[in-house]
């Protein structure tokens, strides 16, 4: 048996399941960390037609993709990063683990709206997922995949994917940032235990930078190249330099892809008309409408929220001094901005 190398990421066995293409066309969902990927997410994955994970895909792709690896460089991966082999047992990975609430529930969209709490409803949802992994049979499957980091991983997952649809969620700068400040300084509460949210999927390497306003061992969400020039900076300049790197890079590589397989949307417009993008996004992928899905974006639930209970009315920021003086710091941030379709704020 091999050895688990980098604090427990088991080494991938290649060649012990053949390839097929039993995921043909799937709908990869793109954006940077708090920009709307969940909730998009949550909308796609209702459809009686798609399967996908149970949460998102660290568990499968970094085994071979965990940073460690490199020595933490970034969570980037190009299309050379694996073998065919290799690319083929990740691919059956995704196909063995993919469930569909559908399969077992009339209506599955109370999980979706994270009813009764997060670890309740994770709970829930891995329960009905081995259900419906029982009652899919063999075939082919058409899926849905959103992680965050993925939007480092263009190349490679185009790569992994070749027929992949690729959705593209992009947000105004400085909500997104000061999103994901939130979310670096939120933590949670388990009986009397307070524990940092959203580090589960993060890396405990945050302290060689001492930050100024953060002290955690703790690095959440995307590893962004670069970040290693982070040195005695700020969350702020953190989460900007996640939102650059992650919004840059797509842009780049997608521009690779066939413009056929991207649709790109703003969360701004999406979250004012959900249901009408959630059907452009059915139509263009080949998919029927669901009215399980217009019920559901019609009403639009909140996911994933850093800070309860924030009055969020007018755009207004938590962190307007942090998030205005970090984008000051960063001129290059003009220029994406002004690539990603929004004014200069």
């Amino acid at each position: 048996m091999a050895s688990v190398p980098h604090g427990g990421i088991a080494p991938l066995d290649v060649g012990s399941r053949p390839h097929r293409n039993m995921l043909p066309r799937p709908i990869v969902v793109l954006g940077a960390p708090r920009s709307g990927t969940t909730i998009l997410h949550r909308c796609l994955s209702l459809h009686p037609e798609l399967w996908h994970l149970a949460a998102e895909s660290h568990n499968i792709l970094e085994g071979p993709l965990h940073p460690a690896i490199g020595g933490y460089s970034s969570n980037r991966a190009v299309a050379d990063q694996l073998s065919e082999e290799e690319l083929a047992q990740l691919r059956a990975r995704f196909y063995d683990q993919a469930i569909n609430l559908n399969a077992v529930l009339d209506d599955p969209s109370s999980l979706s709206a994270e009813e009764g709490g997060r670890i309740q409803r994770g709970v829930l949802v891995r329960a009905v997922g081995l259900w419906s992994r029982l009652k899919r049979g063999s075939g082919p499957i058409r899926f849905v995949e959103k992680t965050p980091k993925n939007s480092l991983r263009v190349p490679f997952l185009d790569r992994l994917f070749p027929d992949a649809l690729f959705v593209w969620i992009r947000r105004n700068a400085a909500t997104n940032i000061d999103s994901l400040i939130a979310g670096w300084l939120a933590t949670s509460r388990v009986g009397p235990v307070s524990r940092p949210r959203f580090a589960r999927a993060g890396y405990p390497i945050a302290r060689t930078l001492h930050l100024q306003d953060y002290h955690e061992r703790w690095w959440k969400f995307a590893l962004v190249p670069g970040w290693r020039e982070l040195v005695g900076a700020t969350v702020a300049d953190v989460a900007l330099l996640q939102y650059y790197q992650c919004n840059q890079l797509a842009l780049t590589d997608l521009a690779s892809v066939d413009s056929r397989r991207v649709l790109a949307l703003k969360y701004e417009e999406f979250t004012s008309d959900p249901v009408a993008h959630i059907r452009r996004i059915f139509e263009w992928a080949e998919l029927a409408p669901s009215p399980l899905v217009d019920r559901f974006a019609a009403k639009l639930p909140r996911v994933n929220d850093a800070t309860p209970g924030f009055d969020r009315s007018r755009g207004r920021l938590r962190y307007p001094d942090a998030v205005h003086a970090a984008m000051a710091r960063r001129p290059a941030m003009r220029s994406l901005v002004s690539a990603l379709g929004y004014a200069e704020s």
